[in-house]
């Protein structure tokens, strides 16, 4: 049985896996450390590049600046997804107050296979 909580967490791993492939895109570099996972590579649109989990620390304005300084370094596009489990949880306000916009919403679903009758 697929718990909410599991489910939540396969689509947020499968979106966070989603991001670290693009980083086999020309000049793909994987951004991995303690607060985000994400990528940046030469493909410029921002649906290849960007930031796919978050957990930032005790300060998330300096960690956001410094998310968006390795990309305009590069001059590359980005977006950055919101999770149930992104964290802080007013980041949509921190992403807001450094210049980002809200341009869509994405479901996502998730099912455990072991119960599907074949």
């Amino acid at each position: 049985m697929l718990t909410h909580d599991k489910g939540l967490r396969a689509v947020e791993a499968i979106f966070a896996g989603c991001f670290r492939t693009f980083g086999a895109l020309p000049n793909g570099m994987v951004i991995d450390d303690r607060e985000v996972t994400g990528v940046i590579n030469d493909v410029p649109l921002a649906f290849f590049n960007g930031i796919g989990a978050t957990s930032l620390g005790a300060d998330p304005d300096g960690a956001v600046k410094r998310i968006q300084e390795i990309f305009r370094a590069r001059q590359q596009p980005f977006r950055w997804w919101i999770s149930p489990s992104t964290q802080p949880p007013d980041l949509v306000s921190i992403l807001r107050v450094n210049g980002f916009a809200h341009v869509y919403d994405a479901g996502g679903m998730a099912a455990d296979l072991t119960s599907v009758a074949l």
